[in-house]
């Protein structure tokens, strides 16, 4: 955009349901725009993972050569089922690009699960993602990955029956917590392994 001089810019949109059948994941349906940058009183994001989807994700050829290549370690198919997204949206904020969330661009996503089975499975992948991306990206910069302090903490309170905690799709802190322990083993194990 003119309006955005030569900075570069991240952007991405909401993901609907294409499919009635198919059940509310995987989704994101949120009327306000949202941007996060790292630049002088800019807002910073505490974690980056659904701010904007990978289905939904457009840039200039400046901002990929800027950033890179997505973590082929991420992502279906790879050794760590999910987390593309997340990570490159990180990698794209320390590079100091602009990440942007315009509602008015929309997309259908028809994915295919209709049973908790499969919901289980990828809230698994998801948090094992979650738990690489983490590991990953707390070394350049913590702030990033608070997410994983708040989460075990909130676990804990829950093992302990002090306090419940906030169930998404019927997984709690507990179970997310321990899907991240199990990506940073997995993703740890996949850098010794290089």
């Amino acid at each position: 955009d003119a309006a955005d001089g030569d900075r570069l810019v991240l952007r991405g949109g909401r993901v609907l349901l294409g499919d009635p059948a198919e059940l509310a994941c995987t989704i994101k349906d949120v009327a306000t725009p949202e941007s996060y940058g790292s630049g002088p009183g800019e807002t910073r994001p505490m974690h980056l993972g659904g701010v904007v989807l990978g289905c939904n994700m457009t840039m200039r050829r400046a901002v990929a050569d800027r950033v890179g290549p997505f973590d082929e370690r991420f992502g279906a198919g790879a050794p760590l089922r999910s987390g593309e997204d997340t990570d490159y949206l990180a990698r794209a904020y320390l590079a100091g690009v602009r990440i942007d969330y315009v509602p008015d661009m929309a997309v259908l996503h028809f994915h295919g699960r209709r049973d908790p089975a499969s919901l289980r499975r990828l809230m698994d992948g998801y948090s094992e993602g979650n738990g690489a991306y983490f590991l990953k990206v707390a070394s350049r910069d913590w702030r990033l990955a608070r997410q994983f302090w708040w989460d075990g903490r909130d676990a804990a309170l829950e093992v302990l029956r002090i306090r419940r905690s906030f169930a998404e799709f019927g997984v709690g802190a507990p179970q997310r917590f321990a899907g991240y322990c199990r990506g940073a083993l997995r993703f740890l194990g996949l850098v010794l392994s290089r």
